[in-house]
């Protein structure tokens, strides 16, 4: 895992480059909120290209439903970007929409995930 800050976009960048456990992403969330926190911004850019996600449906429902015990607030927003395992980053998708008020969006282009957070 890989968290920097970028000044010019105002956003924090969480690279990651190791497949994802439900541990794993609760870990990175937090992580990437304090971080946010840190540098008193309002945007996460989540980059999983070529991560694969062993978590069970029901763990990704869970983690997504409870988001804000994370940190995750929905005055922020952050977007995850993936290029394989799209069933299940799909079905993040939909269960996010669901509970976070579209403060979260999934993309498979890096570029359009940044410039969505940048123009929000």
């Amino acid at each position: 895992m890989k968290i920097e800050y970028l000044e010019n976009e105002n956003l924090v960048l969480l690279t990651t480059t190791e497949d994802l456990t439900s541990d794993s992403i609760k870990y990175l969330i937090q992580k990437s909120v304090a971080f946010r926190n840190e540098h008193n911004c309002n945007h996460i850019l989540f980059d999983h290209r070529g991560c694969r996600v062993h978590a069970e449906i029901i763990e990704i429902h869970q983690i997504a439903k409870n988001i804000k015990d994370f940190g995750f607030t929905f005055s922020h927003a952050a977007a995850v970007v993936y290029n394989v395992d799209s069933k299940n980053y799909q079905f993040a998708d939909t269960v996010v929409h669901n509970w976070a008020a579209h403060a979260i969006q999934f993309f498979d282009d890096f570029e359009e995930a940044k410039n969505w957070l940048v123009n929000r």
